[in-house]
C-alpha cells in the first residue's frame, strides 16, 4: 500500500487517537500530503481529506457481534476474506453519456454559452460583413455541501483491517456518487440541492396529457426534435436518461400499433432510437401530473456535454465524531463530505417528458 495514501481507516484511527488534531496521528508523509490537499480545500474543519475518486455510502449500523451475515458487517471479519466489494447501487451513467466534470475548483465557476446562435454569411470580394454580436448566457456554479454518514463499531474497525477500510471507503464514495447523480438529473434547486436537468428553466418539454399518458413513438420523436431542431444545441453527445420502469414500459410498447416492432427492441440493450440510453433509478418515477399523483416517470433526451458536475477542493473530507451514547455503545460516526454543484449550461440542449405513465 502507498504509505502516503490516506484511507478511511487512517482517518478513523487518527480521530480516535487525537480528536483535537487527527493529523498529528498520521505519518510524516501523510501529514505532508494532508497539508498539500488542505491548501486546495474549501473547508477549514479538522477532517482528513481522501483525494477524489478513492472513496462514497450507506446509512447503516455495522457491528461484529450483530450477526455473521453481510448486512451486519460480520462478513468483513476474519482472515479468509480476500476483498470487500462495493454495494450494488445503481450504475452511474452520466459520465458515459458525455456529462462533463470540473475537478479541484476553488472559487465560484461561471460557464458562458451562446444563448443565440451566430449565423455565418457568404461575402463577395470587397463586401463588408455584418456586425454580429453574440448574446451570452451564463451557468453560475457555487459549492454546495453533500454528506453521507455511517455508524461503525470500534470492534469492526479493529478486526476488519484493510478489508474493512476498502469496503467502507467504497461504500461512502458510491453513496455520494449516487446522490450527486440524482440531483444532476432531478435536483429541486431548493434546500441546498443543485438544480437538476428536469427542473432547469427553459428546457424543452413534451407533455403526454392533462393527467399524463403512456409514452409512445410520437413522444420520443418530439423529445428528440426538441433538441435536434433548435439551432446548434445538438452538437455533442446525444442520449437518453430514464428509469428502469420507463425502459420496461417502452420494451412492451409497440412503435406503430399492434404487430409492429417494440419502441425499445430487446436486441438493443442500451440504445433508444439510435442514441445511447442511460438507465438509472436516479431518474424519478414519482412525479405528479393532474390526477396522476406521484406515479409519473421522467424521460429525458439531450446533449449531455451541456451538463456539468463541479467538484470543489482536493477530495472527499472524512470526519469522525462520537457522542456519549456512541462512546458507551463502542461506536463512531464516520462522515464523508464533498462540495459539489451540478447544472445545465444551455437549456436548449435538453428536453423532458415528466408525465410518462409507465405502470
Amino acid at each position: 500500500m502507498n504509505p502516503k495514501l490516506i484511507t478511511v481507516r487512517h482517518a478513523v484511527e487518527a480521530h480516535i487517537l487525537n480528536q483535537g488534531c487527527p493529523a498529528n496521528a498520521l505519518s510524516p508523509e501523510q501529514r505532508d500530503q494532508q497539508a498539500e490537499l488542505r491548501a486546495r480545500h474549501p473547508s477549514d474543519s479538522a477532517g482528513l481529506i481522501v483525494p477524489f475518486f478513492t472513496a462514497p455510502a450507506e446509512h447503516r449500523d455495522m457491528s461484529v457481534t450483530g450477526g455473521t451475515t453481510d448486512q451486519y458487517g460480520g462478513e468483513l471479519v476474519g482472515t479468509d476474506v480476500p476483498e470487500a466489494g462495493p454495494s450494488l447501487y445503481q450504475a452511474l451513467r452520466l459520465p458515459a453519456l458525455g456529462a462533463r466534470t470540473l475537478i479541484g475548483l476553488r472559487g465560484n465557476a461561471d460557464l458562458p454559452y451562446g444563448s443565440t446562435a451566430i449565423t455565418a454569411e457568404w461575402l463577395s470580394e470587397n463586401e463588408a460583413g455584418n456586425d454580429l454580436t453574440p448574446v451570452l448566457g451564463v451557468l453560475s456554479m457555487k459549492p454546495k455541501r453533500v454528506a453521507a454518514h455511517v455508524p461503525v463499531s470500534l470492534q469492526l474497525i479493529a478486526q476488519g483491517g484493510e478489508v474493512f477500510a476498502a469496503w467502507i471507503r467504497d461504500e461512502l464514495m458510491t453513496n455520494l456518487g449516487a446522490e450527486i447523480e440524482r440531483v444532476a438529473i432531478a435536483g429541486a434547486g431548493t434546500g441546498g440541492e443543485p438544480t437538476g436537468i428536469i427542473n432547469t428553466n427553459n428546457i424543452g418539454s413534451v407533455a403526454g396529457g392533462t393527467n399524463g399518458a403512456a409514452p409512445d413513438l410520437a413522444d420520443l420523436c418530439d423529445l428528440e426534435f426538441a433538441v435536434t431542431g433548435t439551432g446548434k444545441a445538438d452538437r455533442g453527445p446525444l442520449g437518453w436518461i430514464l428509469s428502469p420502469k420507463a425502459r420496461k414500459k417502452l420494451r412492451q410498447t409497440a412503435s406503430n400499433g399492434t404487430g409492429s416492432a417494440m419502441l425499445w427492441p430487446v436486441t438493443e440493450s442500451d440504445r433508444l432510437l439510435g442514441h445511447p440510453a442511460g438507465v438509472t433509478t436516479a431518474s424519478p418515477d414519482n412525479l405528479t401530473k393532474g390526477s396522476s399523483s406521484e406515479v409519473c416517470s421522467a424521460i429525458t433526451f439531450g446533449n449531455f456535454s451541456e451538463l456539468f458536475v463541479a467538484l470543489w477542493g482536493a477530495g472527499i473530507e472524512i470526519d469522525v465524531t462520537r457522542d456519549r451514547a456512541m462512546t458507551i455503545a463502542g461506536q463512531v460516526l464516520v462522515t464523508a463530505r464533498a462540495y459539489v454543484d451540478c447544472g445545465v449550461r444551455n437549456p436548449k440542449a435538453f428536453a423532458v417528458m415528466k408525465d410518462a405513465l409507465c405502470a
